[in-house]
């Protein structure tokens, strides 16, 4: 996201996860780093005190873009946590209410906005953001899917299926199964021996997968670091996308809780150490290989 990606995430999705909405002492743990371990909401939005990484690389250009942003609402550019959050606020994102006690607690939109809605996206940014809702919108069925192939496993090179099968799989629609497989044919580790945009869902198909592609272009979570953060690594291809990911990724997070045991991934599934295809809420059904083929 433009806006201070690392920071946003980590506050949006602490918000939407919790239980019960947050006073703003709270929601300071959500905010902390190494350049600001307390997470005062007085510390600077931009730096994170971490080394400069591909995050990093277009700042100047990323601050440009939250200035945009900020100024559709009469603010000036965003320097501080509490300037991130006034935003947010503003734009109807976050909305704070005082508890029976008087104190202020942080309600995240329910429904989250798109960033469109609250957000004045230039033509790319917008292209963007229907690339990343047409990947939550199917990317649990894409993880499903992924599952047949036994990521941790076998890693199988290729399924035989139709699309009435996959929609057995996903417990959803052949329309559904379509938009996954398309999904994953376009993200350029997949491909298929027929293709699918027309295909009737009676018609039988191979779907393969390129495990060097795949490796290279999923998201990458390896275990907590020193401070008992999430390290995660990710791909080219989703930062050159990740214009206000977080309210996307947020969202994902929101359904997660109204919806247990669903799927879902951003532009790329997760995949773990064990080279898990997905992060996944539940583990996929057993049967769900022989529900493929059946």
């Amino acid at each position: 996201m433009r806006i201070p990606l690392s920071m946003l995430a980590l506050l949006l999705i602490g918000l939407v996860s919790e239980d019960r909405p947050l006073t703003m002492e709270e929601a300071r743990r959500f905010l902390r780093s190494t350049g600001n371990p307390d997470g005062a909401w007085s510390g600077s939005c931009w730096d994170d005190g971490e080394d400069e990484d591909d995050y990093e690389q277009d700042l100047a250009a990323r601050q440009r873009d939250t200035a945009r942003y900020a100024a559709q609402y009469g603010l000036p550019p965003l320097e501080t946590l509490r300037d991130m959050l006034t935003l947010l606020t503003t734009a109807g994102v976050v909305h704070l209410v005082p508890d029976p006690a008087g104190v202020l607690r942080l309600y995240p939109a329910c429904p989250l906005p798109r960033p469109q809605d609250v957000f004045p996206l230039d033509e790319a940014e917008l292209a963007a953001q229907h690339q990343l809702q047409w990947s939550a919108a199917y990317g649990g069925d894409a993880s499903r899917i992924i599952e047949l192939f036994q990521p941790r496993g076998e890693r199988r090179k290729e399924i035989t299926t139709s699309l009435d099968r996959l929609a057995r799989v996903i417990d959803g629609h052949p329309h559904d199964a379509r938009e996954a497989v398309l999904l994953l044919v376009e993200a350029g580790d997949f491909t298929t021996s027929l293709p699918v945009a027309g295909m009737l869902p009676h018609k039988v198909f191979r779907l393969c997968c390129d495990w060097k592609a795949f490796d290279a272009h999923r998201i990458g979570v390896h275990g907590r670091d020193e401070q008992d953060r999430i390290r995660v690594t990710v791909p080219d291809s989703l930062l050159d996308r990740a214009t206000l990911l977080p309210l996307v990724v947020a969202g994902l997070v929101s359904r997660w809780s109204s919806a247990a045991g669903t799927h879902a991934s951003c532009r790329a599934p997760f995949s773990g150490g064990s080279r898990v295809g997905t992060w996944r809420m539940r583990p996929a059904s057993r049967s769900a290989s022989q529900r493929a083929t059946d």
